[in-house]
């Protein structure tokens, strides 16, 4: 998953510094983190969980 740029970061979250995702699947959801370039903590406004 791409959201965006590491290294050159744009937009509202340019602030973190860049990001990247972790997208985890399971039988009933899906669940997507992003993190700080840093990979220190999730980013709290940026966790998003799917019900399959």
């Amino acid at each position: 998953m791409n959201p965006g740029s590491v290294w050159f970061p744009r937009g509202e979250y340019q602030k973190l510094g860049g990001t990247y995702a972790i997208v985890s699947v399971n039988e009933s959801k899906i669940k997507v983190t992003y993190y700080t370039r840093e990979g220190l903590a999730p980013v709290s406004e940026l966790q998003f969980e799917y019900q399959r």
